[in-house]
Order: structure tokens, then C-alpha cells, then sequence
């Protein structure tokens, strides 16, 4: 599919560089500030605020459905390893350190897209069942998801980390996962708050969730955020099983957080319950650190890392798939000295051209860049998957994050109760 998908790459670039024609900071610095709605920041406070305002189901049903579908857009990332846009002549604009990290993956399909809108189309599906927006306000609330969803998407081509065929393909894979989603839920949530053996199937399938996931050409950070995700589901349902008659059964009222007492009310439990967030999630890291080495070396198990990506690396843009770039190392890494934009914008699709010695000279240049780049992959490559052993990072990576997750669903409600918030 990559062929396919350099092509595409190819023809979207002008839309890319008509994206970035028109640049100011305070659209840089909103634009970065949107696309944090589909963080792991965000994340960390977005699900924790539903639970503990009392909109667990809600919230369950969003922590189930982003791990699908970050399964699903990472996976499918590594499968393709479709590039970015090549840089130059697009602009990488990168505001924070999210932004440097996204910038190491792979272009299609955009994970931005498929979280944005299948996030915010659940919530809308969410409240028009409960009966909370009207049908005369339904087009309103579908049309302020689609303009904010349409909004994160023209921050992707501003910032110049994704193609028009990236877009649309997380489009329709948001469009699919979502319907889908809205005829099981109810089925999923009987199983996971009344099903037998829930905890220990969900382990299993965790960790086949992890060995199932794709080997791309070189490491990316994709693998990360999913072992993350799956680790929040992990512990999502193991905590809402544990404490479903509890805390989960939808029997105590929603918190009317736009209220001042409700507002006050949720303050008190964030306040109280984001530190304890942390604490699991730092305290678990540091005790598996200490302690699973030693215990697999007592079993025998031989134990590995994941290998440590190279710091501010992008995804690697192959110079044979994009002849008219320059042949220099700087297609595959991040461009930090921003040339003015007037010089940019008037490459536009005509990369420089030569001809007679100078373009065979370029055409040795490229030939030899792209094998060296290419030896270099490969040779990352193999390192990467043919080291065995016990993954200790990723291990580490999925507990910690489902004890965050536990700790939001079955510990931090005890400790609201012993306090009385």
C-alpha cells in the first residue's frame, strides 16, 4: 500500500502548502492547544472528571472505544508506514513536545481525525439516547463536532504533519469504528460490569493485543501510545467489574458540574484524586523497575528494552519515492531553522529541477543517500525485532497504566467515600 499511499502524498502536497500560507503565532499556539484534545494529557483529566462526576458509563464507553480505535490507527500506521509530507518544502511547525513526538510516527492513516470524531460523535450519541439534547438541537450539536473536527484537521496540514489522504482515511475509519460502536456497547457493558471471568480474559486479550500489534520498518512511537491505551482499558474494566454495585451502577445522580455546587464538588475530588493519579502511576513505574528485573533473572527469563528511538527523529522519508527532493540527510529529520515562508511557498510542487551533469551528479547523490537510509532502516529494523526476551518496558508501560486507570475507577471512589465528597 505505500506506493499507493506516496502517491497521494505527492498529490495533496499543494494543499499542504496553501494550508501554510497563512501563518501567525496565536494560530500556531491555538492550533496546538486543540490538537492536546486527543492527548494523553487530556485523557488523564477528561475520563477521570466523567467518572467521578457520576457519568461512568459515559466514560467507560469512551476509555473501551479510544483503545480500539488507537489500536486501530496506530496499527494500521506501522502496517502502511505511509510518510508525511516531505520536509522541505512543507514546514514542520511544532509548538510543544507533543507535537515532536507525533512527528516521529507515520502519516496515514490520522489518529488525530479518528479520535476527534469518534470521541465527540459518542458523546452526541451518548446524551441523544439519554434524552439530553433535543432533536431540535441535535444538527447544532452534530455541526459544532464536525466543525471542531474539521478545525483539528486543517491543524494537521497547518502544521505540516499529515496529507489530505490522511485525513480522509481517518474520516471513514472514525465514521466505521463509531457505528459499529453504537450497536455493541450496551453488549460490551453487560459483559464487562456482569460477565464471568471478565478480568482474566481481559488480561489475556491485553497482552495479544500487544504481540499482535505490527513490526513497522523502523520504531515508532505508535506502539507506545497503544500499550498505554490498552493499559487504561485494562484497568478500566477491571476496576468498574470490581465495583459495579458500588460506584458504576448509574444509580447516583450526575453532578451538575456547571453549577456552583457542582462545580466546587468536582473541584474538591480533582484536587484530591489527580495527585493520587500520579502517584499510581509514578509509584507502579518505579516498583516494577526495582522489582521485575530481579524477579525475571531469578526465573531465567531473559528480559529486553524496547530500543530507545533517536532523540527528535521523523519518520523517515524515502528520497527515491520523492526524486525531486534534495539529497541530504535533513529529508528524515526535523527542520528547526524555519526558512522564511515566502521561500517555502514558492517551491510549491516544482521541486528544484536540474539537468545535463548536474542532475546525474544529483541522481548518484540520491541513489547513494537512499541506500545508505535504506542500510540504516533495516539495520534498525532488525535490531528492533530480533531482540528476545521479556519486554520490560512495555510490561512496565501497561501496568502502570492500568493501575492509573484502577486507581480512577475502584481506588479513588473509596477514598471519596471515606471522605464524604
Amino acid at each position: 500500500m505505500r506506493p499507493w499511499t506516496v502517491k497521494w502524498v505527492k498529490q495533496g502536497l499543494w494543499v499542504v502548502l496553501g494550508a501554510q500560507k497563512i501563518q501567525h503565532p496565536l494560530l500556531s499556539q491555538l492550533i496546538s492547544f486543540c490538537s492536546l484534545c486527543v492527548s494523553i494529557e487530556f485523557y488523564a483529566t477528561f475520563l477521570p472528571l466523567l467518572f467521578w462526576a457520576n457519568y461512568s458509563y459515559l466514560a467507560r464507553q469512551l476509555a473501551l472505544l479510544m483503545a480500539v480505535c488507537l489500536y486501530i490507527g496506530n496499527a494500521l500506521k506501522d502496517v502502511v508506514c505511509a510518510p508525511r509530507p516531505p520536509s522541505p518544502p512543507v514546514v514542520r511547525i511544532r509548538n510543544n513536545d507533543n507535537d515532536k513526538t507525533n512527528a516521529q510516527e507515520y502519516g496515514l492513516p490520522s489518529t488525530h481525525t479518528i479520535n476527534t470524531l469518534a470521541l465527540l460523535g459518542y458523546i452526541v450519541h451518548y446524551f441523544v439516547q439519554e434524552g439530553q439534547i433535543e432533536i431540535t438541537s441535535l444538527w447544532g450539536a452534530v455541526g459544532g463536532v464536525l466543525l471542531l473536527g474539521l478545525f483539528i484537521m486543517y491543524g494537521r496540514l497547518y502544521q505540516g504533519m499529515h496529507s489530505p489522504v490522511d485525513m480522509y482515511v481517518g474520516a471513514i475509519i472514525a465514521a466505521v469504528a463509531l457505528v459499529l460502536w453504537c450497536q455493541v456497547d450496551r453488549f460490551v457493558d453487560s459483559w464487562v460490569t456482569g460477565g464471568t471471568n471478565v478480568i482474566s480474559f481481559q488480561i489475556v486479550l491485553a497482552v495479544l493485543f500487544n504481540c499482535l500489534y505490527p513490526v513497522p520498518e523502523t520504531p515508532t512511537p505508535s506502539y507506545d501510545y497503544h500499550v498505554s491505551f490498552n493499559g487504561v482499558a485494562l484497568g478500566v474494566i477491571v476496576g468498574v467489574h470490581r465495583t459495579f454495585a458500588q460506584f458504576h451502577n448509574g444509580l447516583a445522580a450526575p453532578l451538575p458540574i456547571f453549577t456552583r455546587p457542582g462545580a466546587i464538588a468536582i473541584a474538591k475530588r480533582l484536587l484530591i484524586g489527580l495527585p493520587a493519579i500520579l502517584f499510581a502511576k509514578e509509584g507502579s513505574k518505579a516498583f516494577l523497575k526495582a522489582t521485575l528485573p530481579a524477579v525475571t533473572r531469578a526465573l531465567g527469563i531473559p528480559i529486553r528494552g524496547c530500543s530507545a528511538l533517536p532523540v527528535d527523529k521523523e519518520s523517515p522519508t524515502r528520497v527515491a519515492e520523492f526524486p525531486s527532493l534534495p539529497a541530504s540527510p535533513s529529508n528524515t529529520s526535523s527542520l528547526h531553522k524555519r526558512q522564511p515562508w515566502g521561500q517555502e511557498a514558492d517551491r510549491g510542487l516544482g521541486w528544484p529541477q536540474t539537468n545535463g551533469a548536474n542532475s546525474e551528479r544529483k541522481q548518484t547523490s540520491e541513489a547513494s543517500w537512499d541506500s545508505t537510509a535504506k542500510l540504516g532502516q533495516e539495520k534498525d529494523s532488525k535490531h528492533w525485532v530480533e531482540d528476545e526476551g521479556f519486554n520490560l518496558d512495555t510490561t512496565i508501560r501497561l501496568i502502570s497504566y492500568a493501575s492509573v486507570a484502577w486507581t480512577v475507577t475502584e481506588g479513588m471512589p473509596y477514598v471519596f467515600q471515606f471522605l464524604s465528597l
